[in-house]
């Protein structure tokens, strides 16, 4: 129970921080595709042109970079699914801190990926760019954990020309997730402990004394009774078990059947007496006509002769 609760709990939380990225993601990218000149920039992709509305558009996604903390927000065009050189850059925004130190300042319009991206990315990509919505990706690579969530662009005449990026680092989600599942197994495993804990000796007590109590108790009459000629001695030693369930009735039925049993052999050895008080008084050609009670055969009328009455 506390796995199933615990993995259900996973899911539900897991699909809530992802779907909170994926808002944030998708607020960004209907805010920047807002505004894009979609012909314009398909010109600059095409013919890898700068042109005043391309350097206004850098521009902006400058901005949102700095401003929203993302961890990259881009313009690429996939080329192909192979290994290498499957990608073109066309715009890649950058921090005042990436500008102040030259880094990656020759990732512009028209460079070629070489083994940034794998083969399977890269078809993710493609796949992306050929859709009519938002996709969302996970990737791993050398910058980092990365959820990407790719908007096609689309110029005037239907071409799917690029696609626009936005990395969201999730090392925080992965980090959350794994903080959980830690706690969700020590409380799993401690949980488990207890219970077992207190069902050991649930059942030590409810069940397996009272039982090995019964049995010894059975076991020690049992070689009593064997070949015991005295009747007397058949006296069955009832545990005190007070479980109030099964154990319980079991052991009153025990002791009320070995009660049983005394009396029935009490009674029959009575009888047995008295059937030899009554063989020394009676005639032996009339005892043939006589049986005891306990054979239930009717005595003949007349056929019994006592002496002294």
């Amino acid at each position: 129970m506390c796995a199933l609760l615990s993995i259900f709990t996973y899911r539900n939380l897991r699909n809530s921080l992802y779907q909170s990225y994926e808002e944030r993601i998708n607020d960004i990218l209907v805010y920047i595709h807002s505004q894009i000149d979609l012909d314009d920039l398909a010109y600059c992709t095409e013919n890898l042109v700068e042109t005043p509305k391309y350097k206004k558009l850098m521009t902006l996604m400058d901005e949102v970079v700095e401003q929203f903390n993302i961890h990259y927000l881009y313009i690429i065009k996939p080329l192909n699914a192979n290994e290498y050189d499957n990608v073109m850059i066309v715009l890649s925004a950058t921090t005042n801190y990436e500008r102040e130190y030259h880094i990656d300042e020759d990732i512009v319009l028209g460079y070629i990926c070489h083994d940034d991206y794998d083969s399977k990315m890269a078809q993710a990509h493609l796949d992306a760019m050929n859709a009519d919505k938002v996709s969302f990706i996970e990737d791993e690579s050398s910058w980092g954990l990365d959820y990407t969530g790719i908007l096609p662009l689309i110029d005037s005449k239907g071409n799917h020309f690029a696609i626009l990026c936005v990395d969201i680092n999730i090392e925080e989600i992965h980090n959350v997730l794994r903080t959980y599942t830690t706690a969700s197994i020590i409380l799993i495993v401690g949980l488990s402990g207890f219970f077992m804990i207190i069902l050991v000796f649930w059942l030590n007590k409810q069940v397996i004394t009272p039982i090995s109590k019964l049995e010894y108790s059975v076991s020690t009459f049992a070689e009593q009774s064997h070949n015991q000629s005295d009747p007397a001695l058949l006296i069955y030693d009832s545990p005190t078990i007070q479980t109030q369930n099964e154990v319980e009735g079991l052991s009153n039925a025990i002791s009320n059947m070995a009660e049983d049993m005394y009396s029935y052999v009490m009674n029959i050895v009575n009888m047995e007496e008295k059937v030899t008080d009554l063989k020394s008084q009676v005639n032996y050609m009339d005892m043939l006509a006589y049986q005891d009670s306990l054979t239930k055969v009717k005595i003949k009328p007349g056929t019994i002769k006592l002496h002294n009455v």
